[in-house]
């Protein structure tokens, strides 16, 4: 059985540079990526390119499938660079050791995923845009067989909150629906086995900011505006929280900085994180005649000083 001819595949002559191969991959793996080609065997070709370029752009897996090349007779094809991708698609080589499939190029993934097509994609097929963070490995020169590949997946607090599933493609083309657990926080890892022979896969959680919550560990931090007439006279408002809204009661006579506590209204965990509020009296501007009489009139009648004890 004859050898792959991963110079064939890339279109490079035997003798090109590690940039002229890195050039070549990136090219083809542009159009035959399973996400933008439309071509028929878009994702065997895509294989085929994936798996050349991880043997020829090791020095190490080069020379030993140069040396097996040069053994089995074929060696004299080197010198033959060829436009098309997918040669001899159907032969396979005795791997050399400490090779493994499924490596790639991650930074070629972080200029394709600018394009637009990546939304059209996903619009279609209900898939993440997964690629926004592709997976890479530690060390990208020489991962081991060890060596889990690593993507940052972006989550909403109410994702955290309640748990979520997402449907995600994998960088062989695989669609996989992977389950978010309640209770999830910034920096941890999803652990997504990825089968024998191939480097395990983790999922590190990025959180998105929210336009209201703030996240400390298991606590959920929530700035609540309150009028100064709630915080003089005490009032009973209304609350957000990821799981809804609930009502709290403001105690007569509070200051902007106090803390109040709605327990077990954090993430999900044992224990459960609390919703601690900050309260943060806001004045009304005063954008008329009657309105600037009135703060005229609390001026008199309060004929308060809140710098006294300081001067």
């Amino acid at each position: 059985m004859g050898i792959t001819d991963h110079y064939k595949t890339l279109g490079v002559d035997r003798k090109a540079s590690a940039k002229e191969i890195k050039t070549a991959y990136r090219q083809l793996a542009r159009k035959y990526h399973p996400d933008v080609s439309k071509e028929s065997n878009a994702e065997e070709r895509f294989k085929n390119i994936n798996e050349a370029y991880d043997t020829l752009s090791d020095e190490k897996k080069k020379t030993s499938y140069d040396e097996q090349r040069m053994y089995s007779g074929s060696g004299a094809q080197h010198g033959r660079p060829h436009s098309g991708a997918g040669g001899n698609q159907g032969h396979g080589f005795t791997p050399p050791p400490g090779w493994q499939p499924g490596n790639f190029d991650a930074s070629f993934f972080e200029d394709i995923i600018r394009k637009d097509r990546r939304q059209r994609s996903a619009e279609q097929h209900g898939t993440s845009d997964f690629f926004d963070n592709m997976f890479h490995s530690k060390s990208r020169a020489n991962p081991t067989q060890n060596e889990p590949q690593i993507a940052t997946i972006p989550l909403s607090l109410e994702d955290t909150y309640l748990g979520a599933s997402r449907k995600i493609r994998l960088p062989d083309g695989r669609n996989i629906q992977v389950k978010i657990p309640k209770g999830i926080t910034e920096g941890q890892k999803i652990r997504i086995p990825n089968g024998p022979g191939r480097s395990e896969l983790h999922l590190k959680v990025k959180l998105k900011p929210h336009s209201h919550f703030k996240l400390d560990g298991k606590n959920i931090l929530l700035d609540l505006p309150i009028t100064p007439w709630e915080a003089a006279l005490g009032s009973l408002v209304t609350v957000p929280t990821l799981n809804g809204n609930v009502n709290l009661r403001i105690p007569e006579g509070v200051q902007t900085g106090k803390k109040m506590r709605l327990q077990g209204r954090g993430l999900p965990g044992e224990p459960s994180g609390d919703q601690l509020i900050k309260l943060v009296i806001m004045t009304p501007p005063a954008n008329n005649d009657k309105e600037r009489a009135l703060y005229r009139e609390m001026e008199t009648e309060f004929a308060w000083d809140p710098r006294s004890g300081m001067l």
